[in-house]
């Protein structure tokens, strides 16, 4: 009888906010151990998976140094007082950027090459030195981007970083460097591109930094790079979290890109790849119905107002589904509507970034027995000694 009661409160607790959740665990023993326990975490993720909010990163300039925060707000209650959380490592706030967040973690990098993997909720962060570039100062560096999610297979969180040079000595490729972070067992190692890419290729995401898109099993960038005509091609780089590897996933075949540059941003919708693209008309919104598969573009909707016709990032939906949620290039927000074909401003001053975020109690401290088992097999976390891929270039 105890254990089925204990049951049904476990149905119960499972609907409820992590905020419930945090001062449930000081009911008793029992209830934190239930409320700390790795099934509990994962059920209630579950239940909780359509509940999206967001969390912003704002720099508040009329502060001396700037200042830099966290909000986190409802998707359909941004006029509404947000939850307001500091930065983790007051020292270095002022340097740190928001990566990307997946299943209620959140990820970001500072200056001091470091990695910061936590939930803001709970308080829970685990700091990671990112292996130092400096043998790369010889050469000319030309982007660094991350991306970080979710393999499920393994259950472990990862966190990519994909740089690309151009050595003095070489002007004819460039040459880049993978590196996964694995947060299970605390280490770096590097992945080699293959024949994946042309040499010249750069990640291109309209807003800056280019953070890669977490979707299914998958980590997404768009990417840019010129043929041997002369044109430029234009395509989605996407590297699967769970077997490491990497492969291209074509853009629509009938996409305008501007000329003199590209105008694109992608981002998810619905559980889709979505991509925005500037055209003369105004933003076409593109939905991948199925993915990887390319005769499943869809175009959503145009947006034809004019002064809103910049780079436009995805957000998500509101709870009805009748509107989406943009941040412009511009980093102002903004509400669409499609079937009225009219725009609702949000005031959010100093916003730098916002990403969709999923409220859960997901901790970092809970790979910390993982991790102290893979130290005494006697696996080293040792620093990276990379090698460098050159990749040859393809043809459309």
């Amino acid at each position: 009888m105890a254990s089925l009661c204990m049951d049904l409160i476990s149905e119960i607790l499972f609907l409820l906010p992590v905020k419930s959740l945090l001062r449930f665990r000081s009911v008793s023993k029992s209830w934190c151990s239930l409320l700390s326990d790795p099934y509990f975490v994962k059920s209630h993720l579950q239940c909780s998976k359509s509940d999206f909010n967001l969390v912003f990163e704002l720099v508040k300039y009329n502060q001396w140094p700037f200042h830099k925060e966290l909000r986190l707000h409802g998707m359909d209650s941004l006029n509404f007082l947000p939850h307001v959380y500091d930065y983790p490592f007051h020292k270095t706030h002022d340097n740190v950027v928001l990566r990307g967040s997946c299943n209620g973690l959140i990820c970001f990098t500072n200056s001091e090459y470091n990695i910061i993997v936590g939930n803001m909720l709970i308080n829970d962060y685990h700091v990671r030195e990112v292996p130092s570039d400096r043998e790369f100062l010889n050469g000319e560096k030309i982007r660094v981007s991350y991306g970080f999610g979710y393999d499920s297979i393994h259950d472990d969180y990862k966190v990519v970083r994909i740089l690309s040079y151009s050595p003095q000595d070489s002007s004819c490729c460039n040459t880049y460097e993978v590196l996964v972070y694995s947060l299970r067992y605390d280490r770096w190692s590097e992945i080699g591109i293959g024949n994946t890419l042309a040499p010249s290729f750069t990640l291109y995401g309209g807003l800056d930094p280019p953070n890669g898109v977490f979707l299914g099993t998958a980590l997404h960038w768009l990417a840019e790079s010129p043929l041997q005509d002369g044109s430029r091609y234009y395509f989605i780089l996407a590297f699967d979290l769970s077997n490491e590897h990497f492969c291209t996933m074509p853009l629509p075949c009938d996409i305008q890109v501007e000329q003199g540059g590209c105008c694109l941003i992608m981002g998810s919708l619905g559980g889709s790849l979505c991509v925005t693209s500037k055209e003369s008309l105004g933003a076409r919104i593109w939905v991948m119905r199925n993915y990887m598969v390319e005769s499943s573009w869809t175009k959503l909707f145009l947006i034809s107002n004019v002064s809103f016709c910049e780079v436009l990032k995805p957000l998500g939906f509101s709870s009805s589904g009748d509107k989406v949620l943009f941040q412009s290039k511009s980093n102002k927000l903004c509400w669409y509507d499609s079937e009225k074909q009219d725009f609702q401003n949000m005031k959010v001053d100093g916003l730098n970034t916002a990403e969709p975020f999923l409220s859960s109690m997901v901790s970092v401290s809970a790979y910390k027995a993982t991790r102290q088992g893979v130290q005494n097999q006697g696996l080293k976390n040792d620093k990276l000694l990379t090698c460098h891929l050159p990749i040859p270039i393809f043809s459309r």
